[in-house]
């Protein structure tokens, strides 16, 4: 009687009938207190019925009852996870992928927890691990898009956002993401058939007429990317890439309600995560340095997990001439990343190079051997700004 029951809870358990699987299990373990295979398959069920909490402490339970068992480490995780107790989340994951390194979703599972954790290069060498077993994942390549964005490195996005379009190519987060990035490098010649094709799945998304007004306003066509932006403040009149670019377009023309729309993009703005960037953008193309500067100063310490506002601020200071405050900016965003980006500007090729740490201190090589045409690179006036 007892397999029987076990046998119809775990059909509800995978095809997605939680509460029936719950109902039985919970049942089972009154009178089977002890055995372990009723224990795990319950706190399978709590999780996947968002109850946390009681996942957590049968889990345990089940632990201490059964050998080794990846299945029961992978739900322990994303128990541990959903509780917020991401440094045993961390812990349960990595022990279910060393029992089975072949199963999917206890790398992306892991790879989310060191995302949230703030652990950006952490993530990136996780799935870089875990892409050589799974290529075409694409959940766990947007997932290194998003860190690599954090660590400011947009090539290495701009590479995993282009490979998840070829993927799936009329996925509109992927057409999105990849034109987006693409544009932010400033390569809007190649952004420009993705944004086309974004224009065709889904001009009701207020992204796709952001994109098509970055496109206009990298062109200095600023009559047209007015048009685009008035549709996409149709379609969401709050949206701060909208509201921002807006004000950037009404400067641009001279128009005197720009203002009016600068002060309604800052407090918009203000109640986000990552707020930096935002200002960042606006303030750098209404050529407001003070204010970037200071956008740029807060990024690091608001966001201070993250690369990304350092190797901004860095890519500034040397604009500026401030050369000494950008070396120590360069050596913070290389804390960070782990490695030191290099851009050969003589055969266009980027490297990643792991960076050497003594103490807590950043040793920069003065050059580096390029691995495409072999050339030398100086260092610090290699290092790569996207």
């Amino acid at each position: 009687m007892t397999m029987q029951r076990l046998a119809i809870a775990v059909d509800a358990l995978e095809n997605g009938r939680f509460e029936e699987a719950v109902s039985i299990l919970e049942e089972l373990v009154e009178v089977n207190a002890e055995d372990p295979d009723i224990l795990m398959y319950l706190g399978i069920a709590y999780v996947q019925n968002e109850q946390p909490q009681d996942a957590l402490d049968i889990l345990e339970k089940a632990k201490d009852l059964v050998e080794d068992h990846c299945v029961l480490y992978l739900f322990l995780g994303r128990a541990q996870k959903s509780l917020q107790k991401l440094d045993e989340a961390e812990r349960s994951l990595l022990k279910a992928i060393k029992l089975d390194s072949l199963q999917p979703e206890a790398w992306e599972d892991l790879a989310g927890v060191l995302y949230a954790r703030g652990k950006y290069a952490e993530t990136v060498e996780t799935i870089e691990d875990a892409t050589v077993y799974f290529p075409d994942t694409i959940s766990l390549r947007a997932l290194n898009a998003m860190a690599f964005n954090r660590l400011g490195d947009r090539t290495a996005a701009a590479a995993e956002w282009e490979y998840i379009h070829k993927l799936q190519p009329d996925s509109s987060m992927g057409i999105i993401n990849y034109a987006y990035t693409l544009l932010m490098l400033g390569k809007y010649t190649e952004a420009t058939p993705i944004i086309e094709k974004a224009v065709e799945l889904v001009s009701s998304d207020y992204k796709t007429w952001v994109l098509k007004a970055e496109l206009e306003i990298q062109k200095q066509d600023y009559e047209s990317a007015l048009q685009h932006i008035q549709r996409s403040y149709q379609l969401k009149p709050t949206c701060t890439h909208t509201l921002g670019r807006l004000a950037v377009i009404q400067n641009k023309l001279g128009l005197p309600e720009y203002e009016e729309t600068l002060h309604k993009f800052e407090k918009e703005i203000s109640y986000q995560t990552q707020a930096w960037r935002g200002f960042y953008y606006v303030y750098k193309h209404l050529n407001m340095v003070d204010e970037m500067l200071d956008s740029l100063q807060a990024g690091t310490k608001d966001d201070c997990y993250a690369a990304a506002p350092w190797v901004a601020l860095a890519t500034e200071y040397n604009e500026l001439g401030m050369h000494e405050e950008s070396l120590e900016a360069w050596r913070s965003a290389i804390r960070l990343r782990n490695y030191i980006k290099v851009h050969c500007h003589q055969c266009d090729k980027f490297m990643r190079i792991p960076s050497k740490n003594k103490g807590n201190v950043i040793k920069l090589p003065e050059t580096v051997r390029c691995n495409g045409c072999h050339n030398p690179v100086h260092l610090p006036e290699g290092f790569a700004i996207v």
